[in-house]
């Protein structure tokens, strides 16, 4: 029996899944009127009740593509057996743009799709020593990365520095980002 990519490493690591749930999404490709000043842009609209929804205009202008959160499935239900249809991503659209209106005046195309989510009982078997200074354990995977790699003979230790720094940098300017983005949300409920 094949198995998939994501499954393999967990049985051979011997993982349990603590928590797998399947959300559904929606794709849906519609003509429509709307009030909603970003529709001919890329927009990501969150609602507090809905869920969300991507919208992305199709070439030539006129259609605009909706990714949206639907609901979550149980873990073994296929995609085709839920049924869903076309009228059924629409009122979630509109549902997830409220107060916007969304007047659809043709479907082209739409679907659904399943994505897994997965959350292993824990990070690695490794048994957890409390004796160990926690400061100076390298991972196991980074370590067999040197290893294999011979990495630290490919940098210089000044290069290793800007690395470091460029990370930690990169790192405070997404911490920074997502902290407007939640602050953003926030302020506009």
């Amino acid at each position: 029996m094949r198995k998939s990519a994501k499954r393999f490493p967990c049985d051979l690591l011997s993982f349990e899944d603590a928590y797998a749930n399947n959300i559904l999404g929606g794709v849906i490709d519609i003509l429509l009127n709307t009030d909603f000043p970003n529709s001919r842009v890329k927009s990501f609209i969150q609602s507090k009740d809905y869920r969300a929804v991507m919208t992305i205009p199709r070439e030539g202008g006129l259609m605009i593509r909706f990714y949206m959160e639907m609901d979550s499935t149980e873990k073994d239900k296929r995609t085709k057996d839920i049924e869903i249809t076309e009228n059924d991503l629409i009122a979630k659209a509109k549902k997830i743009s409220h107060p916007y209106v969304l007047d659809v005046k043709e479907v082209a195309w739409w679907s659904i799709y399943s994505v897994g989510q997965r959350l292993a009982d824990r990070f690695n078997k490794r048994p957890v020593d409390s004796s160990e200074d926690v400061t100076t354990r390298v991972h196991p995977v980074l370590k067999n990365l040197r290893i294999a790699c011979d990495y630290d003979a490919q940098f210089s230790d000044e290069d290793k520095q800007v690395a470091i720094a460029s990370y930690y940098g990169l790192c405070s300017f997404v911490d920074d980002m997502v902290g407007k983005i939640i602050a953003k949300l926030s302020e506009t409920g």
